[in-house]
Formats: C-alpha cells, structure tokens, sequence
C-alpha cells in the first residue's frame, strides 16, 4: 500500500468517525459546537474532521455515504434496514423520528390550547344565551300576566278556548 493510499484511509476514516459526531449531534469543532442545528454536508464533515475544503471530493465513498444519509428519496425506515446496516444510519433515522415526533407534539399542544379556547368562548356564549333565555322567559311571562290582568273576565271567553282546570301543567291554549 503506497503513502498516498495510507493518508487517503486515514482521511476516510476521520471523515466517518466525523460523520458519525454530526449524526449523534456532539461535534467536536468550535464553529459547529455554536449552531443550533447542524446540516450533514461536505462541508460540515469537512470542517469537524479537521480536513481542508474540499478534501473530500476525492473520496466517493464518503460523499455517496453522505448523501444515502441525507437522501429522502429511497425513504429507509428502521423496518427496511437490514442487519448489516451501518449504525450511523440507524442513529439519524431515530433522531429524524424524534424530530418528526416532536414536531407533531407541538403540533397538538398548539390544536388543545386553541380547542380549549374555543371552549372557554363556546362556554361563554352558552352562559349568555341561558341568561338572555331566562330574562326572556321571565318577560314573556309578566305581558302574559298583564294581558290577562288588562283583559275583563267577561271578554276572557273570545282569547282563551276552554280552560281545564284539571290540567296538570299550566299550559292554556289561545285561539
């Protein structure tokens, strides 16, 4: 094995375990450390193994690895891994889950903190109408009284019907 094939090796296996550190989110670089989130690229890969710009771009390998971890279209879920999947990628696809995960868990404390507010104004509404209902009632019922207050017993005969007395409820009917 030539110098060169032995330093593109050890170029490699930096790039991974380097990879690796990005995926599990604990860089070791200062400028990385900083970011809130950080994105699994060249560049990134580059800078947290410690290598030159573009010093993976003779490393195919590395890039393709790069790019089967970050790449959607094939859709690998845990199901679909084999057993002889690399563990880097079983780790992003668990941190991707949580993500999702917790993505949706905000996603429904925001819908349950909007539904119990439309409770409290639904609640409220309800309480209005009872209180309008009732004042209402209590209305109707005083010009029903007056009515019958202004009315002479003897003209009473032409407005109300027949009046059983012997009705349980206090429903007279009017012609």
């Amino acid at each position: 094995m030539s110098l060169r094939d032995i330093k593109k090796e050890k170029t490699a296996k930096r790039a991974r375990e380097a990879i690796q550190r990005i995926i599990n989110g604990i860089p070791t670089n200062k400028e990385l450390k900083n970011r809130n989130k950080l994105k699994l690229n060249q560049s990134t890969v580059e800078k947290e193994a410690g290598l030159g710009v573009s010093a993976l771009k003779h490393h195919g390998d590395i890039l393709k690895e790069i790019d089967g971890i970050n790449s959607p279209i094939t859709e690998t879920t845990l199901d679909t891994l084999d057993s002889n999947s690399n563990e880097s990628e079983k780790v992003y696809l668990l941190n991707k889950k949580i993500e999702t995960l917790k993505s949706q868990k905000k996603a429904a404390i925001t819908a349950k903190k909007a539904a119990i507010d439309l409770n409290k104004e639904y609640s409220a509404e309800i309480e209005k109408l009872k209180y309008d209902n009732k004042a209402l009632h209590s209305h109707h019922a005083q010009v029903v009284s007056a009515m019958f207050e202004i009315i002479p017993l003897d003209k009473l005969g032409q407005f109300v019907s027949k009046v059983n007395l012997g009705q349980n409820d206090n429903v007279i009917p009017i012609k």
